[in-house]
Parts: C-alpha cells; sequence; structure tokens
C-alpha cells in the first residue's frame, strides 16, 4: 500500500484519478490489480485499480490539484470515506456512484458545503435520504440536496437510485446552470414533483425515466 500511494503522490501534476477502492478476491490485497496511467505532458495523468481499504481516502489531502475524481462503481467504501474527500477543494467533477456504505448524507452535506467549484457530481446509487443508524439528518435527503443546491457551477447532476421525497427534489429548482439532471429511480418521488421539476429547470434536460 505504501508503495501504491507513493507512486500515485509522485505525480505532482496529477489532475485526474479514477480509481476502485477495496479488496478484490482475485488480487493481492496490498497491490493495484489493475493500473491504467496516461500522462500526457499537460499534467493529466489517469489511474486506475484497487486500492485496499485503510483509510486511503482520509490521505486524500495531498491530491491537491486534483480536478477530476471517479470512485468506480465496484469500490467498497468504509464509512467516512466519502467525507474524506472534501479536502479536495479543486474538485470540478466528481463521481461516487454506487458509494453505499461509505456516502451517506452527512458526507454529501460536507462535501457540497467544502468542494465549492463542482461541475460534474455523480451521487447515484449511495442510498442517500434512507434513514440510517447514526444519520444526524432526516430521511427523505432534504438537507443533502439542499446542500447540493447551493453548487451553483453544477452543469451535470447525477441522483437516481437515492431515497429522495418530493421536497427533497425540488431542492434543485436553485440550480440555475444546470444543463442535465438524471433523477431516474426516485421511488419516494410523485409524478407531480418531476412535473414541477421540469418546468422549473426549463434550461436542462431532465431525464427521469429508468
Amino acid at each position: 500500500m505504501a508503495a501504491v500511494l507513493a507512486s500515485i503522490a509522485a505525480c505532482g501534476g496529477l489532475t485526474t484519478l479514477h480509481v476502485a477502492i477495496g479488496a478484490e478476491a482475485e488480487a493481492d490485497a496490498n497491490c493495484l490489480s489493475r493500473v491504467r496511467a496516461d500522462p500526457n505532458g499537460n499534467g493529466r495523468v489517469r489511474q486506475a485499480g484497487w486500492l485496499r481499504q485503510a483509510g486511503w481516502l482520509r490521505q486524500a489531502g495531498w491530491l491537491n490539484r486534483l480536478k477530476e475524481l471517479c470512485i468506480l462503481p465496484e469500490s467498497r467504501l468504509a464509512k467516512g470515506d466519502a467525507a474524506a474527500l472534501s479536502t479536495l477543494t479543486t474538485l470540478t467533477r466528481l463521481s461516487l456512484a454506487c458509494g453505499r456504505q461509505g456516502a451517506d448524507d452527512a458526507a454529501a452535506i460536507a462535501l457540497a458545503r467544502s468542494v465549492t467549484e463542482l461541475r460534474h457530481l455523480d451521487i447515484a446509487g449511495c442510498y442517500l435520504g434512507m434513514p440510517r443508524a447514526g444519520n444526524a439528518y432526516e430521511s427523505g435527503g432534504v438537507a443533502c440536496l439542499a446542500a447540493v443546491a447551493q453548487l451553483q457551477q453544477l452543469t451535470y447532476l447525477d441522483v437516481r437510485g437515492n431515497a429522495f421525497t418530493d421536497e427533497a427534489l425540488l431542492q434543485l429548482t436553485a440550480l440555475t446552470r444546470l444543463r442535465v439532471l438524471k433523477a431516474s429511480n426516485l421511488h419516494n418521488v410523485s409524478p407531480g414533483a418531476y412535473s414541477r421539476l421540469e418546468a422549473a429547470l426549463l434550461h436542462a434536460r431532465v431525464l427521469v425515466e429508468s
């Protein structure tokens, strides 16, 4: 693990990171089982691979030039991992799709309040808005999406497959620069709320079909 972290940290101009975090049964848990790196001379590097959970995300502060981070859907995040990303204040693109245990409402709120330059945010399938033990926020995700709605730079947002309610989803009408909103598979949202959302976001493509 130390060698893996050192190799990533050595990429001083790292601006893009795509990574799966967790233990893969067929791989040595201390190694990357697959790595993809593509430096092209302008500080843009892509890496993807399996990293062992061991608080790696909590060491994310040294990625202080990162613009794009994709935690791949096959990752197995631990509780607190997503919240640790709030130190990455330079991000403009973040994908936490299927973050589940590692991405709760509190983490999403912390990210929205800290990583304020986000233009692209994918929080699909994170079970946000669901009642959970230790969740300081009410179920339904109102506080969560109210925080996301403060990200006025957002042009792309994916909230599919969460437990948001009508009241929560309608917080997003404040996103005046949004161009694409994916909001299908929100089983607690009524057709009327979808209609109100679409009417308010005339400047955006609101995708509500599965």
